[in-house]
């Protein structure tokens, strides 16, 4: 599945009302510059480890619904650059299960409209001591939902309010 619909610039929207059951869906939706919604119905991905790109330059996507039902991918290697160049405004990423994800560089690099986000389940001790980056400089999200085991690991944008979490169930 990865580069499935890759620079398929007349896709608006799309509704998958399925379980993705494939290892490697990176860069599925790269280039697609019309994208402006995605609604995943059946947002479990059993065996997916690669979305690294997966919404790479998708600059009108403002919508992914996963953020209601949660996002659950327990294999998941690989998240860089996924939301990259996506003009999506809130992501919840509460429901993650992050204990396999080995790679979040750039997670979030050149967005242009991300006003909230959740990463309260992200708690990688294990990450490089530098620290890690997932946004960029240029802009920052208004609000930030992090875990502090997390936070000491990343990079955080300036001018941001930033809300510490414990556990993903103390906020």
């Amino acid at each position: 599945m990865s580069y499935a619909f890759r620079n398929c610039t007349s896709l608006i929207s799309i509704t998958l009302k399925f379980s993705l059951n494939y290892e490697d869906i990176s860069y599925l939706f790269l280039g697609c510059s019309s994208l402006e919604s995605l609604t995943l119905s059946y947002p479990i991905f059993p065996y997916t480890k690669y979305m690294n790109g997966m919404f790479m330059d998708c600059s009108s996507l403002m919508n992914i619904d996963f953020i209601e039902e949660g996002f659950y991918c327990d294999n998941l290697i690989d998240i860089s650059y996924l939301l990259s160049g996506s003009s999506v405004i809130m992501v919840d990423f509460s429901n993650l299960w992050t204990e396999n994800i080995k790679n979040y560089q750039g997670l979030f690099y050149n967005y242009q409209n991300l006003s909230s986000i959740d990463l309260s389940s992200f708690t990688h001790n294990d990450l490089p001591e530098s620290n890690l980056s997932i946004f960029n400089n240029k802009s920052s999200p208004s609000t930030i939902v992090i875990n502090k085991k997390f936070l000491n690991r990343i990079q955080v944008p300036p001018n941001s309010t930033i809300i510490l979490s414990e556990d993903i169930n103390d906020y």
